[in-house]
C-alpha cells in the first residue's frame, strides 16, 4: 500500500489496476483509494458483467480492454459512463493502417508491441510505424517503455499521441513501482 500511496501522489493522469488473474500485477484490493487520477481497470478477454461489477465496486473511471473484446462491450461501457481504452497489438506497420479498427466509441487506443502475452511483454515496436495510423482516435503507447525513453517519446509528433502507459520497466518487482524512476521520467516527459 505504501507504493500505491506514493504513485497516487505523483498525480498521473490515469492509474491502471489489473483485473486479470494471469498477471503478476493482478489487483487483489477490496477497494481502490480515491484519487484525482482517473482510475482504470485493465481486463483481458473481458466479460461485460464482471467488468461492470468491478467498475462499480472500485469506482473506476474507465476500462482498458485487451484480447478478445466483443464489439458491444465498448459501447455498453460508454453507456454506463466509463472511458474506454482499447488495446491493439502492433507487429508491423500494417497493423496501424486500418481506418477505424471497427470501433468508433472508444476514447483511446493503446498500441502495444505484439508479444507472447496480451500485455506485459516489455518490448517495443518501431514507433516510426505510427505514421501509418489515421483512424482519428487518440492513442497511448505501451510496451517496453523505460526510464531512458522520455526524449524519444517527446520527439513523436503524431497529432493523436496522447501519452504513455508505464509498467514493468518502472518496477522494483511486479506490482511494486520504483517511485524515484517514475517521478524522474514524468518530470522529463512533461517538461
Amino acid at each position: 500500500m505504501t507504493t500505491l500511496k506514493g504513485v497516487l501522489n505523483l498525480r498521473a493522469d490515469y492509474l491502471g489496476f489489473i483485473f486479470y488473474p494471469g498477471s503478476s500485477r493482478y489487483c487483489t484490493l477490496d477497494s481502490i483509494p480515491e484519487s484525482e487520477s482517473g482510475t482504470i481497470g485493465v481486463f483481458v478477454d473481458p466479460l461485460l458483467p464482471e467488468v461492470l461489477r468491478l467498475g462499480k465496486q472500485h469506482k473506476l473511471k474507465g476500462m482498458q480492454l485487451h484480447g478478445k473484446v466483443s464489439p458491444d462491450i465498448p459501447e455498453k461501457l460508454k453507456e454506463n459512463g466509463y472511458r474506454v481504452i482499447l488495446a491493439k497489438r502492433v507487429g508491423s506497420p500494417n497493423d496501424l493502417k486500418v481506418s477505424d479498427f471497427g470501433v468508433s466509441c472508444v476514447d483511446y487506443f493503446l498500441f502495444d508491441a505484439l508479444g507472447k502475452f496480451q500485455g506485459g511483454n516489455g518490448i517495443k515496436f518501431n514507433w516510426e510505424w505510427l505514421e501509418e495510423y489515421r483512424a482519428g482516435i487518440p492513442f497511448f503507447l505501451s510496451g517496453g517503455i523505460g526510464p531512458g525513453d522520455a526524449d524519444s517519446l517527446k520527439a513523436i509528433s503524431h497529432p493523436l499521441f496522447a501519452g504513455v502507459d508505464l509498467n514493468s520497466r518502472f518496477e522494483i518487482k511486479p506490482g511494486e513501482k520504483d517511485l524515484s524512476q517514475l517521478k524522474k521520467f514524468m518530470h522529463e516527459f512533461r517538461n
